[in-house]
């Protein structure tokens, strides 16, 4: 019984966090499109439309995962969208790049 306050946890943070991104990439809609080529890459008449899935998926994954029937779906759809940090520059994307691979 007590891992199941610790999944439930561990799928209400991450369901947390999700919804931030979501709200934040929704506000400045336009903002994310134009980043979008520097994050991954894509033609830039690709761009909108991507934008359009992250956010849609980014979407669907706190749901999944507050959805007990559900919620293995949503971790696969969390652990699937992992990225390089490249908020810092090279440098940092290097080390977030080993500590993503020790997780």
């Amino acid at each position: 019984m007590g891992m199941e306050y610790v999944r439930a946890g561990c799928a209400t943070l991450i369901a947390l966090i999700f919804v931030v991104s979501v709200v934040s990439k929704f506000r400045d809609l336009p903002g994310f499109t134009r980043s979008l080529p520097a994050l991954a890459p894509v033609r830039p008449d690709l761009a909108r439309p991507l934008a359009v899935l992250v956010v849609a998926m980014e979407t669907a994954t706190p749901l999944l995962l507050v959805t007990p029937p559900a919620a293995s779906y949503g971790f696969a759809l969390a652990s699937a969208s992992r990225t390089r940090c490249r908020a810092q520059g090279p440098i940092a994307s290097r080390m977030a790049g080993s500590v993503s691979s020790v997780r």
